[in-house]
């Protein structure tokens, strides 16, 4: 018998109780590459192509990231990524591009500041005017967003207020560091003024959005990274060379236990950025006997030469998606 519908942890059972096995649990994929077709018309064929093989092989995994813009493939390393690439190649016809995937980096700032800022526009007819006043202050790490009204009186509305709120979320999607969303801020509008007939929802989101940008630029921005838990076995010959490795990714180790069979687990973390090769770079410093798993753990400020670096990449990222258009 065949059946289209059965996947890889399903349980086929003939009895009146219901009954399923335990489902495998399967390595994390830890080998990440960008992937697009060669010829842009093939696109949506190739991610047809890629997410069937994900459910063929539940090592691999196909996803899009909104925020890069990316689709971007995770496997066990770089061999299982060339065989489903070449199989698609060979069966289908479509060439793939691969590239090592853009990191998602946010923004945030690290001292309270203020501004004001008033969206006025005279048409024919109606006009538009609104005026805030916002206080911004740094939250701690993982907050995420909080909005005050501190208004006193009838200055502005309750009714402009979700507006206002829009603004501020529509401003906190592009940083004024590098574009990268804004995270772990808290806003309070603590002045405003409203027209009796110029005066609308639109205006005020227009409004909040320029207040929150202006107060951001004086609140000392700066840039977060995603920071990693990395988790590396390897064995004892090769402890010294993987340590130096991880020292040279701006890694910081946090203990080495051995697990026996001449295996040292180590535990460290280091930013996503100087993990995008790691795979291949720890498969060549052990002649394929290392293996490390690797999750997400926090964001972290970055400053100096990395962040310029960081701006200058998302500066020419955004030059290059203009041209597109």
């Amino acid at each position: 018998a065949k059946s289209a519908n059965l996947k890889t942890n399903d349980t086929i059972y003939a009895g009146d109780q219901s009954l399923s096995f335990k489902p495998l649990k399967l390595p994390t994929p830890v080998h990440l590459v960008a992937i697009s077709a060669t010829n842009k018309k093939e696109e949506d064929k190739l991610n047809e192509l890629l997410y069937k093989a994900a459910e063929e092989d539940l090592t691999f995994q196909v996803n899009y990231n909104s925020e890069t813009k990316e689709t971007v493939i995770a496997g066990m390393g770089e061999l299982q990524i060339n065989m489903i690439l070449d199989k698609i190649k060979n069966q289908a016809k479509i060439v793939a591009e691969t590239r090592i995937p853009r990191v998602a980096y946010r923004e945030t700032i690290t001292k309270k500041s203020g501004a004001e800022y008033t969206h006025k526009k005279q048409t024919g007819g109606h006009g538009q005017y609104a005026r805030v006043v916002f206080e911004v202050e740094p939250l701690e790490r993982g907050t995420g967003y909080q909005f005050e009204n501190k208004l006193f009186g009838q200055s502005v509305s309750r009714g402009f207020i979700p507006g206002i709120e829009k603004g501020i979320h529509q401003a906190m999607e592009n940083g004024v560091v590098a574009g990268y969303p804004v995270v772990d801020v808290k806003t309070a509008i603590t002045d405003g003024k409203e027209h009796p007939v110029d005066s609308s929802e639109m205006a005020f989101k227009i409004a909040s959005r320029g207040a929150f940008r202006e107060a951001s630029k004086t609140a000392n921005p700066v840039l977060l990274e995603p920071i990693m838990d990395l988790t590396v076995f390897v064995e004892e010959k090769n402890l010294g060379d993987v340590m130096s490795d991880l020292s040279g990714r701006r890694g910081r180790i946090s203990g080495q236990n051995p697990i026996g069979g001449g295996i040292i687990v180590v535990e460290a973390q280091a930013p996503q950025a100087e993990l995008l090769r790691y795979a291949i770079d720890l498969r060549s410093m052990t002649s394929g006997t290392g293996s490390f798993e690797v999750e997400f753990s926090h964001y972290a400020p970055i400053t100096g030469k990395i962040a310029e670096e960081v701006i200058k990449a998302a500066q020419a990222f955004k030059t290059a998606e203009a041209e597109e258009e």
